[in-house]
Formats: structure tokens, sequence, C-alpha cells
């Protein structure tokens, strides 16, 4: 059994999106423990589950206490010392990839820079960050937020936003729980977005990229608020490759782009709507032999949300069906 170990800062989003995201791949909860650990004198909540298929298994770990700040204190030059965060003794040696997903939020720059080069690698650790925060995934109308007071102000706007547009989208969803359900898709999307921003297909490199141009970007104002975040994404996607060992070549990007298109029902394309001065997501869903049952036009991106060049031609074919 090949094993990957993911560490989720938060208390629902990332883990709902991370459960959603490998049963989409046939994964299925084998365990779940919830617990407490004594840190710094306090009794702090932590959640173990484990997920399988048939050679895989995932330990995912949420501890809404694990921000990057609180990480670093319990981390020493080389390595984080495990034992102060999960529920049980392990060693990091049993595990093909150790990922860290996280949330921009409050970090400082030196924070950032600080834990990026202490976890720069999946086999003794990885930092997958989001900026903000992890429901950027899903925010293609902004490129740039200010943030007055907490990041829940930006997470309540795309919740307001989304459930305007839920008729469209034909759903019943709450925000967090359709970039759940719909998890490939908006990995699918930032992948190539930032494929065509960094000019780099090795995705390995993506989250050390991603750091370095939210600290020449972000305005985080020493870890507090108010703060300017840009640009709004996030390198989540780099955990598929991991956990299907899809980095063997330096091209892994349209690699790891067919893994999050394998078996899709739904197909996905970004289409130019010039008359209406935007750009649209196009949604196809089909039924089992392949035929068309519906198609929707849903809107997501304005006008004013530059893409990079050669973006929407990067996303065409994004989740089609072979």
């Amino acid at each position: 059994m090949i094993r990957h170990l993911l560490i989720c800062e938060g208390e629902k989003p990332e883990f709902r999106i991370i459960t959603g995201l490998l049963q989409s791949y046939g994964f299925s909860v084998t365990k779940e423990v919830r617990t407490s650990l004594p840190i710094d004198g306090k009794k702090i909540p932590v959640t173990y589950l484990q997920l399988t298929d048939q050679i895989r298994e995932v330990v995912v770990i949420k501890d809404r206490y694990c921000r990057i700040g609180e990480l670093l204190v319990h981390m020493d030059t080389e390595w984080v010392d495990l034992g102060l965060m999960l529920p049980f003794q392990l060693d990091e040696d049993e595990f093909a990839s150790i990922l860290f997903l996280h949330d921009v939020d409050h970090a400082s720059d030196a924070d950032l820079r600080d834990l990026m080069a202490k976890l720069n690698n999946p086999e003794e650790g990885l930092l997958l960050i989001s900026n903000p925060c992890i429901e950027a995934l899903g925010d293609f109308y902004e490129s740039h937020i200010h943030v007055h007071e907490h990041c829940k102000e930006y997470k309540k706007v795309l919740e307001r936003r989304f459930t305007r547009r839920k008729s469209n989208i034909g759903t019943s969803s709450s925000f967090s729980a359709f970039l759940a359900e719909q998890a490939r898709f908006f990995m699918a999307l930032r992948l190539c977005e930032n494929v065509v921003s960094f000019q780099e297909k090795d995705l390995l490199l993506h989250p050390s990229l991603f750091v370095d141009r939210c600290v020449r970007t972000n305005h985080t104002n020493n870890g507090v608020f108010p703060a300017d975040f840009s640009p709004i994404s996030s390198v989540a996607y780099v955990l598929v490759g991991c956990i299907f060992n899809l980095f063997a070549q330096e091209d892994n990007s349209s690699i790891v782009l067919d893994k999050l298109k394998e078996n899709t029902l739904i197909s996905w394309t970004i289409v130019s709507c010039i008359e209406a001065e935007g750009h649209y997501i196009s949604r196809t869903v089909y039924d089992e032999s392949g035929a068309t049952v519906h198609d929707q036009c849903i809107e997501w991106c304005n006008a004013e949300a530059a893409c990079p060049e050669n973006y929407l031609d990067c996303c065409k074919p994004l989740l089609k069906k072979s």
C-alpha cells in the first residue's frame, strides 16, 4: 500500500474538497478519528481521516489551529515535529509524499517564505498554498481583492455571488460543497491558468513560483488586516500529481490535467463572449453512454478580470470527455 499524508489547515472547506476529490477517484473512507492534542497548554481539536483505493492510502489531518504562523512555531530547521500535531505516532519515512494544504490568509511575507523554504519537496514535505484561501479555487471574477478585517468577509462575498447563480448552475449546494463536488474542474482550471502565467509545465515548481509571486504582489501588512491579495489562485492541484505519482518527467502538466479529466461525465469549456464583453464557462453534462444530456452557459468571469495571454486557448479542451 502506497501511503500519502495530507495536512489541511481549516475546519471544513479543505477537508471537504480533498475528500470529494479523492472519492471521485474511487477512494473510500476507511477510518475517522476525532481527538484533541495538548499544544501550548490548550486542547486543540484534530480530525484524522484515512481514505484508500486498491493500492493507495491517503491520511488526511485536519487541524484548524495549524496555520502558517503556528506551524512555524512547531518546526525545527529541517522538519516538522509531527508528534506535536498528529493524534498517533508515525514516521515520515512511511509516506511517499507529505503535503501541507494551507491558506495565505493573514500570514506575513517572511513566514510564507520561511515555510516554503522548509517545505519544498513532496518526499519531506511540500507546501501547497491558496491565496488568500482555498475558496479562491472557484473565484474567476477577481484578480485582486482588498480584505478589511478577515478573510471570512471574502468567503461571504463568494457565497452570495454563487447563490445568485445557482439556477444557472443547476445546483442546490453551498459554494464550499459545490467546490468539493467539482474539485477536479476547479483544480484543472487553476492548473491551466498557472501554466500560462508561470510559463512552466513542471507542476512541482509551481508551489515555490506561486509563493514568490504572492510575496511580490500581496500586501499583507505584516500579517494583519486590512490586506490586499493578488493573484487570487491556488496550487492545490499539485496534490493530484503527488498522490498518483505523475511527476516522473518535467513536462507533467498535461499528464496531471488528463488525470483531472479522467472518467468525468461533465465537460467544462471556457469560451469568450464578445457581445457580453466577458468570459463564460460552458457546462455540458453527459450520460453514461456519452450522449449529451444538456448544455448550459454559466457566467463566471467578467470582462474586468483580465485573463493571461492565451489563457482561453489553454483551457478550451479542459474537461472534454474523450
